[in-house]
Parts: C-alpha cells; structure tokens; sequence
C-alpha cells in the first residue's frame, strides 16, 4: 500500500488537497482563497504528471512487448500465435516471450 508508485500517484496529491481544505477553512478570506488556489495547482500539476508518466510508460511495455514478439519471428519463422505449445515453451526456456500472453485463434491464451 505505501510503495514509492502509490505515495507520488495518490497520498501526495490528496494530501495537497486536503491541505486546500485546511486552508479554506481556517482562512476564509481572500488571502485564504488565493493560498488555496496555489496549493489547488500544485495539486492538480502533481496529477497531471503521473498521469503523464503513466501513459508514456504503458508504451514502453507495449514496445517491449512487441520487440520480443518480433525477436520470437526471426528466430523461428512464425509468430507465436502460429506456434505449437512445445515451441512457446522452449522460447520461454530460453528467455524469450517472459512478458507476451501468446493468444490462439480460439480466443484461448498461453
């Protein structure tokens, strides 16, 4: 629950936030409001970048996925859709696919 992805993505931003609260109550005024505004930006530019990070790393994992699907091709021939059970197996033997779920034309995934 406390790891270093789930702080910067949920406890920081909504501690930002509950501070806004803290500010809008103990300061009414406008001097109140224009500090919660601040730390509303603050908040919201914290958020704004984990979800930016978060969809730039996404691609990385499709990339990564994609590069040993194509290194499974040139090795042997085939997509791994196209392969039998026993060949999956070896290539997973041997280091390759560890992060792909080979999908069969049935719909079935190994």
């Amino acid at each position: 629950m406390f790891t270093f992805d789930s702080i910067a993505r949920y406890w920081i931003p909504g501690s930002v936030f509950l501070a806004v609260a803290v500010v809008l109550i103990s300061s009414p005024d406008i001097i109140g409001l224009e500090g919660a505004g601040l730390l509303f930006g603050g908040g919201a530019a914290v958020v704004v970048v984990n979800y930016i990070q978060k969809v730039g790393f996404a691609g990385d994992i499709d990339r990564d996925k994609e590069a040993e699907t194509r290194a499974f091709f040139t090795r042997y021939g085939m997509w791994p859709g196209q392969a039998s059970d026993d060949l999956i197996t070896e290539a997973r033997g041997d280091g390759m696919l560890q992060h792909v779920k080979v999908k069969r034309p049935d719909g079935s995934s190994f």
